[in-house]
């Protein structure tokens, strides 16, 4: 992860955080710009906040209201899940692609740990998020990584077909 120096340290939550990057890549077989976030969160109790606000203020002008909330819900769940596997002194990498037929938003940790849905009781305080993602998403998992994990989700605008342009 690069650090382009943007850092902040209020409130606890470190971040570096490479900026709009806009680049070519194929999807479904075609050419399409598309727009990255990729951000380093300190493991902190407030890195999920941080998250969403990156992703608003990075996408917030490139993407339909619904599509932008359900990627600060999918993206506060599976940063919140990553810094609950993680320890104190961990860190949290996220990483957002917009292209033209959706959003691919991944989160890395250091935690080896399987990722599961798991049933919860009505008056548990957590135990939904894989569940929300799994609702929003088109698909979702994880897979292996050295050092931990990524656990990912695919975005899919709600009205499909109608492709997203990075503006």
């Amino acid at each position: 992860m690069r650090d382009i120096g943007f850092t902040s340290g209020t409130g606890g939550v470190t971040t570096s955080c490479e900026g709009r990057s806009a680049g070519l890549v194929a999807v479904g077989g075609r050419v399409a710009s598309a727009i990255t976030l990729r951000c380093e969160l300190r493991s902190d109790t407030r890195a999920a906040t941080w998250a969403r606000w990156r992703a608003h203020e990075h996408f917030g002008g490139h993407l339909p209201k619904g599509l932008l909330g359900d990627l600060e819900l999918v993206l506060g769940e599976l940063v919140a899940n990553a810094v609950a596997a993680s320890g104190p002194s961990d860190r949290v990498e996220v990483s957002v692609d917009l292209a033209a037929d959706g959003l691919l938003v991944e989160v890395a940790d250091q935690s080896p740990g399987t990722p599961a849905p798991r049933p919860a009781d009505s008056c548990d305080e957590d135990g939904r998020g894989l569940l929300i993602v799994d609702a929003l998403t088109e698909s979702w998992g994880w897979r292996p990584s050295p050092g931990g994990k990524v656990v990912w989700g695919l975005l899919l605008p709600a009205s499909p077909g109608i492709p997203l342009e990075p503006r």
